[in-house]
Order: structure tokens, then C-alpha cells, then sequence
């Protein structure tokens, strides 16, 4: 069978996922919940139920060792199907830029301040209203300090660490591909996306006979690192 013809930079954005869409709503959706049950059991919180319990701590167990994953797998998807589109250009880096700190931003600014405001006035009996403690929030207090002498951190990001995060992942890897492009890794990204082409079709055939789109969403980071080599800007 003849290879087929290669991969444009066009050619090679990827169809939308709807199951990847669904993972998203799930990973959310879920950590609104498990939020609002860190309210409930007896484990520490910024801000506690005088009802707080041992009820539900099973239950949020079992998402421990994959709630953050599905998280970070379903970011991983969006930042791959950015790179397909965009390559590792500037406005690439300003787009996931603009998606992750812009939140974030508001997030610190608008989100955590009244869930500090709480947190000082249950655990140091801070008896002031919100407009003076975001004053102090604002101004970096740091006077809010427990009897061991650890201080509450002013301005706080909190629940919202992930954004941070994401982003410096997103940032070393614009770097790293970066980096690729201008040394010796455009051949041997050639190779493997020549390999996946000639595996891929075969599976994507099989993959639509039975109705499912997993295999695609498997090539992605594949697919992702061979069309950066070849046409990253």
C-alpha cells in the first residue's frame, strides 16, 4: 500500500474530541464537590463545618490518587491541540498565557479573598469586615500567625495552585520544543512521525469501524512532537 501523502500544517489539526470534552466537565465538576467536602470532614481546611466528620473521608479517598491526573491528562490534550494549530510560536505561548494567568489574576484578586477573610475570622478571631481585610490581603499582612509561628501567606492563590503550575509545565515545554527546533531533533522527529503515519491509518480505520476515537487522542503527543519538527516557527 502507498504511503499516503504527507501531513500539512493545515491537514494535521485533529477533529474534536467530545469524550476529551465530557473529561473536562467530569475533572470540574469533581473538584467542585471534593472542595465543598473538605468543608465537611475532619482533615484541615482553610475554613471548617462545626459538623465536620469522618462520613465522607472514604469516598473522597478514592479520588486521591486520580482526581489530579484526569486533570492535568485533559490539559495535556488542550496543549497539544494548541501546538497542532499554532506550532510553538509566540502568540502559542501568549494564547496559554492569556487561558492560565488571566484566571489566575482574577482568581487571587476576586475568588480567594473572601475564603481568607473566613479562614482568619474562625482561626485567629479576626473581627474585622472584609473591606479592612482586603486591605491587609492586598498589602501582604503578615500578622495572622498561629502558635507555632507559621503565618498565613497574603496575597494567596490557595485552591488555584494549579494554574501555576500549568502554566510553568506549558512554559518549559514551549523551551524545550523551542530548543528542538533550532538543534538535531527535527530527524529524529521526521522518523517517528513517518512511523506513525504508516501505524496510524490502520488504526484509525479499526478505531472508526468500532465507533471509537481513543487511538486518536493516544497519537496526539505523538503527532504533536513530529509536525512541531516540521514545521515549528
Amino acid at each position: 500500500m502507498r504511503p499516503g501523502p504527507a501531513i500539512s500544517s493545515v491537514d494535521a489539526k485533529p477533529g474534536r474530541l467530545i469524550f476529551l470534552d465530557w473529561l473536562r466537565i467530569l475533572a470540574f465538576g469533581l473538584l467542585v464537590f471534593y472542595h465543598v467536602g473538605m468543608y465537611y470532614v475532619s482533615w484541615d481546611f482553610h475554613v471548617k463545618s462545626p459538623h465536620a466528620g469522618h462520613a465522607i473521608e472514604p469516598l473522597m479517598r478514592l479520588t486521591n490518587p486520580w482526581r489530579m491526573d484526569l486533570l492535568f491528562l485533559v490539559s495535556g490534550a488542550a496543549t497539544s491541540f494548541m501546538l497542532l494549530r499554532d506550532g510553538t510560536s509566540g502568540r502559542w505561548l501568549q494564547l496559554r498565557a492569556g487561558r492560565l494567568l488571566i484566571p489566575l489574576l482574577f482568581g487571587i484578586l476576586v475568588v480567594v479573598p473572601p475564603q481568607s477573610w473566613l479562614e482568619v475570622a474562625q482561626k485567629y478571631h479576626y473581627a474585622g469586615g472584609y473591606a479592612n481585610f482586603w486591605g491587609l490581603y492586598l498589602a501582604h499582612f503578615q500578622g495572622f500567625c498561629d502558635a507555632a509561628g507559621q503565618c498565613l501567606i497574603l496575597p494567596s492563590w490557595n485552591h488555584l495552585w494549579f494554574l501555576p503550575y500549568l502554566f510553568l509545565y506549558t512554559l518549559l515545554l514551549w523551551l524545550v520544543l523551542r530548543r528542538c527546533s533550532l538543534s538535531g531533533c527535527r530527524e529524529v522527529f521526521s522518523r517517528r512521525r513517518a512511523r506513525h503515519d504508516r501505524t496510524g491509518r490502520g488504526n484509525r480505520r479499526a478505531s472508526s469501524a468500532q465507533g471509537s476515537s481513543l487511538p486518536t487522542a493516544v497519537g496526539v503527543a505523538d503527532q504533536t512532537l513530529a509536525q512541531h519538527a516540521l514545521y515549528a516557527k
